[in-house]
């Protein structure tokens, strides 16, 4: 594979301007919607559908203008103005079994094992690229690097530790890629990112009342519950390199900044027993949540008979999520905190292209994630994560010259994940949670 040149052809201003706000114009209408975690912690890789079935091993193929977000450095391998849209339609099953969840050492805790936890959802992404000049190209992207929801029944065995969990980081990424030298591109872009979380779970005022010794309270005798909402902005930026090392290979590097967040919102309580109302009532809250940085190399090798050989490995600094703790604003109201105490962690993929015609290629990938949670002490079913993983199969076809169309499926394999985890009011959640997820990826692809 030789260097990808750029059209030397400057675009005219106008045209910039209008090929900007058309961009605008869709991103406004995009329809983001809640993520369901699907690599490790609550990462999301599926940020595209060209890559979806490599495994998303394919940053240094830098086919369009989806790599904004893998790598913008590969920006300056598009050679014309290109709009990406995706979609990935993600279909989860998390199921529990309980193995003797207890309250304060003794009491066994009431309630089945909550259904299916899982959230099916689909996940749009956009992008769009066009040159500056012959050697600087743009682009904006919108994509949903980090998310995750749960559900469970309101009465299952696991209420006190969570119920639903919703949380959404979007990021709006405008960029720009440089080509250096003829083998050297360097890439950067700025991340607005967007936050909203929605947590609730169940309050055992029965206990609370138990160990005031309020006459007819036992614990789980008297369940109310909490929904606490919020959300935030914040900015951050990401860094890339892409390097030819030969006309059949090249490889790249990239960074994306941490981001930190204090969450605002309010906290609405429900079934409170009277003695308690004086103190749990509907009130606003503040949150603080830290959303790790990541560091990622890729290579991507044309071989003979229409082969392509490519790989990432991405390192994620999930030692930055140690508790999720949320401060309500009536001072006698007691505070929330879940200890996480995540720890590192890397994700690796390797994937396959063969070039079947002229206008299809074939593609495969197997990626697997290492969990960030170090044992069953801290797992907790919000985020019941688990190693996992994944078999992808996809196909390009190049509808026409400025058309291309990708379509992939994607199973991931869960491992066994149990839980011995106790909550600041003494429930302990003793049992094994266990998972799989069906994605279904598809991309449109206009050279323009």
């Amino acid at each position: 594979m030789s260097i990808n040149s750029i059209s030397a052809q400057k675009p005219s201003p106008g045209k910039i301007l209008y090929r900007y706000l058309s961009l605008c114009t869709v991103v406004i209408a995009a329809l983001m919607t809640t993520s369901q975690a699907v690599g490790a912690g609550f990462a999301l890789m599926e940020q595209n559908a060209s890559g979806a079935g490599n495994a998303f091993s394919n940053a240094a193929e830098a086919s369009d203008a989806s790599v904004i977000y893998y790598n913008p450095a590969g920006l300056t391998y598009l050679k014309e103005s290109n709009f990406v849209a995706s979609i990935n339609v993600v279909l989860v099953s998390i199921d529990y079994v309980d193995q003797g969840s207890t309250v304060a050492g003794a009491f066994p805790i009431t309630g089945n094992n909550g259904n299916d936890g899982g959230v099916s959802v689909i996940i749009p992404t956009i992008y769009f690229s066009t040159p500056i000049t012959d050697r600087i190209v743009a682009g904006i992207g919108l994509h949903v690097p980090f998310g995750f929801a749960t559900e469970y029944d309101d009465d299952w065995v696991g209420r006190y530790h969570g119920i639903k969990s919703d949380i959404t980081a979007m990021h709006l990424n405008p960029s720009v890629g440089i080509k250096l030298t003829d083998k050297l591109s360097f890439g950067a872009g700025l991340n607005f990112k967007f936050i909203d979380a929605e947590l609730s779970n169940a309050i055992d005022f029965g206990l609370a009342g138990f160990a005031l010794s309020i006459p007819g309270f036992l614990p789980g005798s008297a369940d109310g519950k909490v929904v606490v909402s919020g959300d935030d902005t914040s900015i951050g930026y990401n860094l890339g390199f892409m390097y030819q090392a030969t006309e059949e290979t090249r490889i790249g590097v990239h960074y994306r900044s941490k981001a930190s967040h204090e969450l605002s919102g309010e906290a609405v309580l429900t079934n409170v027993p009277a003695p308690f109302a004086p103190t749990f009532f509907t009130q606003s809250i503040t949150a603080d949540v830290t959303l790790p940085e990541t560091v990622s190399a890729h290579f991507y090798s044309t071989l003979e008979g229409g082969w392509a050989l490519m790989g990432n490995i991405t390192w994620t600094r999930w030692s930055r999520f140690q508790a999720l703790a949320i401060d309500f604003s009536n001072p006698g109201t007691p505070d929330s905190s879940v200890t996480y105490n995540w720890e590192d962690a890397l994700a690796y993929s390797l994937g396959l292209n063969y070039l079947l015609s002229d206008s299809v290629t074939l593609k495969m990938g197997a990626g697997y994630d290492e969990t960030p949670v170090s044992s069953a002490l801290l797992r907790g079913p919000r985020i019941p994560d688990a190693d996992r993983t994944r078999i992808a199969l996809g196909f390009n076809w190049k509808v026409s010259e400025k058309v291309n169309f990708d379509l992939a499926y994607t199973h991931l394999f869960v491992g066994s994940a149990p839980i011995n985890n106790t909550d600041d009011q003494t429930h302990n959640l003793l049992g094994t949670f266990s998972g799989s997820a069906d994605i279904i990826s598809a991309q449109l692809s206009w050279k323009f």
